[in-house]
């Protein structure tokens, strides 16, 4: 198994909306998952021509509608953001809306919550599933080419530039004890120094088996952690990991939820 590193720098921040929510329109301090996932695969659609955007099942009122990212997820056995730099605080600004409806223009008054850097670098790892890619047809190639058409984070103003992408190599291992500097959701039986620094979200399980990229509605959250620093963690039971080329570092592998 191996993994596609991306190096990404933001330009001024993003916004990424917890979701599901109405006008309150909060904010998430760290993009999850689901959001490098989405852009990820946004690059991997525009290299291959792939300009759908919505898919429809069904007719009627009893359509239901997702993401063509949908089409690409099971690509990707996990995701692992590692925060290089970051200094940014939440805002939500008003911004003037305008739109046309029955041939008029309108405007309306919004807020839209983002993160605003005045630096930010992550270091992205996609995990890929080898039979999976051969199977619709990706080659490594288009992989590396997708990772370097990323170009945002969230709405389209979160503008971000690719600043190195490469190829690691991934051993699957059980650990009891390890260190880490990638993000992991947490999982019942680990144990991290009450030292430990690092950011936590509640955020979509994207394991979870009312997820759909597109459709939150019947998805889990769960807590995920960013470390701020390399965090050594302890697993009386052991926990399933990749071990990261010939790092001593490991990264803890998301677990499909309920």
């Amino acid at each position: 198994m191996f993994g596609i590193r991306v190096l990404m720098e933001l330009l001024w921040g993003y916004s990424v909306r917890i979701a599901p929510q109405g006008k309150g329109r909060t904010a998430y301090r760290l993009p999850p998952p689901t959001t490098f996932l989405g852009a990820y695969i946004a690059g991997i659609q525009q290299v291959l021509g792939d300009a759908r955007e919505v898919i429809i099942e069904g007719y009627g009122k009893k359509a239901s509608y997702y993401s063509a990212a949908e089409l690409y997820k099971d690509v990707f056995d996990d995701v692992f953001i590692k925060v290089e730099d970051f200094n940014g605080k939440i805002y939500g600004e008003p911004i003037k809306q305008m739109y046309i409806y029955r041939g008029s223009v309108r405007d309306n008054v919004i807020t839209m919550p983002g993160v605003f850097h005045q630096s930010g670098l992550f270091s992205v790892i996609y995990v890929i599933k080898d039979d999976v890619m051969s199977r619709i047809g990706l080659s490594k190639e288009d992989l590396e080419r997708g990772a370097w058409a990323i170009t945002r984070l969230g709405t389209k103003e979160g503008i971000i530039i690719i600043k190195d992408v490469n190829i690691v190599q991934l051993t699957e291992d059980t650990a009891r004890e390890g260190m880490t500097q990638h993000s992991f959701y947490l999982q019942e039986g680990i144990e991290l120094p009450p030292m430990a620094s690092y950011w936590a979200e509640r955020a979509i399980h994207w394991k979870s088996r009312g997820f759909r990229f597109g459709d939150y509605s019947e998805a889990k959250k769960e807590i995920i952690i960013y470390p701020r620093e390399p965090i050594t963690f302890l697993s009386d039971a052991g926990v399933e990991v990749f071990r990261l080329g010939n790092s001593d570092e490991v990264l803890i592998r998301t677990l499909r939820g309920g």
